[in-house]
């Protein structure tokens, strides 16, 4: 891989968290779960967004502090919501052109909201851009490839899976391999490729082992093992090549 993409796509600075004091921290976090607490069908869907992110992160091998500041990006990824009306939020059918444009402001508002109290750049991009698609069609900015920063990337795919898996007022949950298949079909389109490799091969770690417990949206399923050996197969078949992670840098 050409070293300026990697430079520029995969190494972050290795430094922790600046952030004036922790009780900002604390605040946000708060405002975070207060959205929650107005979406009945949203509740522990930032915990578990969060959670899947560091998981994806640890597996591609980025630095720790990176993988810290996934983590809290995806706490605060949809943070920009709380100016949302509950009418929207919990719409049983589908938006209106007005509404869904309201909605995709919250991407925007959540840097707004956020810039204030936290000044690190790789958290407040990854929740500025976390719905932006990797081929160039998403929203706020309409970035593609590697000009969407990691964080955004990988927040994408583990918000987008713990959506499809959960329940709405507009829709059922999907199973576990439905979504997996929908996450395979939006490679190159909406999602990094090597990110939704690394995710599903998070998720057969996880699923198919002791430990199953410790991955929170596993929990979104109760029905036992998520993807049989048979699954993992025709899944990993369906990967134009198997991933090879060393390729990222």
């Amino acid at each position: 891989m050409d070293k300026m993409v990697r430079e520029q796509s995969w190494d972050e600075p290795d430094s922790g968290i600046d952030i004036d004091a922790l009780e900002s921290l604390a605040y946000v976090k708060s405002m975070a779960y207060a959205l929650e607490a107005k979406d009945s069908y949203t509740i522990g869907h930032s915990e578990r967004v969060s959670q899947t992110a560091v998981a994806i992160s640890e597996k591609l091998h980025l630095a720790p502090a990176l993988v810290e500041k996934i983590g809290l990006a995806g706490i605060m990824h949809d943070i920009g919501k709380i100016g949302l009306s509950e009418s929207i939020l919990n719409k049983p059918g589908i938006l209106t052109p007005e509404e869904f444009q309201c909605v995709k402001r919250h991407c925007e508002m959540g840097e707004h909201i956020l810039s204030p109290v936290l000044k690190d750049e790789i958290i407040l991009k990854a929740v500025r851009h976390h719905h932006e698609n990797y081929d160039g069609t998403g929203y706020p900015d309409g970035l593609k490839s590697n000009e969407i920063p990691v964080g955004a990337r990988i927040i994408a795919v583990a918000d987008s899976f713990d959506a499809m898996v959960s329940e709405r007022p507009y829709r059922r949950a999907m199973s576990m391999k439905t979504a997996c298949e929908e996450l395979i079909k939006g490679k190159n389109h909406r999602y990094d490729s090597r990110i939704v490799d690394a995710f599903i091969l998070v998720l057969i770690t996880f699923s198919t082992s002791e430990k199953r417990p410790e991955f929170p949206v596993l929990q979104q399923n109760t029905s036992g093992k998520v993807l049989s050996g048979e699954d993992v197969e025709r899944g990993l078949c369906a990967f134009k090549r198997k991933p090879v992670f060393e390729e990222l840098w």
